[in-house]
């Protein structure tokens, strides 16, 4: 079965007689990358419409949840970064409602990243030719009430959960899009979500699954909870097709770069990674996510250099380091 992206546009709203983001839902594609789009028309109503979302998502289990909303003197697309907890609106909802400061989930923190890949989705709308940035507010409306409801709600799961807001339609006023640029530009932000799901997945799973590597392709997962280049050369001697696989390592090397080079990895998430470690991945043209970048890494103890790491120090050719890396394990394990 296909994995489901729940999307979802909103009614027209403060006098309006269309709303682009549901025009523009409406017009997707039913399929976009391996993802199966359902398609969901929600009230500009505080609570009730990401109620309305959260009632759709438990018969149809989606993998993604991306909300879609007008965003009126904007001209670009815009993946929004976060969610916040307050409700403050200019102009009531069409339910009357118009809330002055009040928050959306008791308790709940200021504010929520979306799990969505922002940059990756803006980039894809840049990529198709046409305007689109992360934005850092969704504003304290509807949309936001949305945005951060869902992301409080799917914390700690695998499904991810983002907004874009979508500038005017030419008959609301200026700034505006086309509706069908603002089709294609969704569908762009839809493709990147699918162009980086195992990678979010095997990121998630590292994180939160108590993994020190994770291999994720598809339905196909591979992990391990050991340290070090071991499991990498395991991979390698198993002569398993392993192109394509996204993978989140918790350390990587110079050792763990090469081995990763020789199978063919499609890019690696990493929140360590050392200096050299990356320039090898970006000469094989490894995409490479990472949160501290570090001079090299430290063997176990933190007393000098990690043993595999300047084992490989001078090695440029992938294909050198596994007899190196073998021998150095065996050395280590006689000593």
């Amino acid at each position: 079965m296909e994995p489901i992206v729940l999307i979802t546009g909103f009614e027209p709203f403060g006098g309006e007689t269309i709303n682009p983001s549901w025009e523009a839902v409406q017009r997707l594609p039913e399929r976009i990358g391996g993802f199966t789009l359902h398609k969901l028309q929600i009230p500009t109503v505080f609570e009730a419409a990401a109620q309305k979302v959260l009632g759709e998502a438990e018969g149809c289990q989606p993998r993604v949840i991306l909300s879609v909303g007008q965003a009126g003197g904007r001209k670009e697309i815009t993946p929004e970064r976060i969610g916040v907890n307050l409700r403050r609106a200019a102009i009531p909802d069409n339910a009357g409602n118009q809330p002055q400061g009040e928050g959306i989930v008791l308790n709940g923190p200021d504010g929520i990243f979306s799990t969505c890949p922002v940059e990756a989705m803006a980039e894809a709308v840049r990529g198709a030719g046409l305007p689109g940035r992360v934005s850092d507010s969704a504003g304290t409306f509807v949309c936001n009430d949305v945005l951060y409801t869902l992301l409080s709600h799917y914390a700690g799961t695998d499904t991810l959960v983002g907004f874009v807001h979508v500038p005017f339609l030419p008959e609301q006023g200026s700034p505006s899009l086309p509706l069908m640029d603002t089709v294609k530009g969704l569908t762009a932000t839809v493709e990147a979500i699918w162009e980086r799901l195992d990678w979010e997945d095997a990121k998630h799973r590292l994180l939160t699954g108590g993994f020190t590597c994770v291999f994720r392709k598809g339905e196909r997962e591979l992990t391990d909870t050991r340290r070090g280049v071991r499991p990498l050369l395991e991979l390698l001697k198993s002569r398993e097709d392993f192109e394509g696989f996204s993978v989140a390592d918790k350390v990587v090397g110079k050792a763990s770069a090469l081995l990763y080079c020789l199978l063919k990895v499609k890019r690696v998430y990493a929140p360590v990674i050392s200096r050299s470690a990356l320039e090898v991945l970006e000469s094989h043209g490894i995409p490479c996510e990472y949160h501290r970048l570090v001079p090299g890494i430290r063997n176990r103890t933190g007393t000098g250099p990690c043993p595999m790491e300047a084992a490989t120090a001078n090695i440029t050719d992938p294909k050198e380091a596994p007899e190196v890396l073998e021998k150095t394990l065996e050395a280590l394990t006689k000593g």
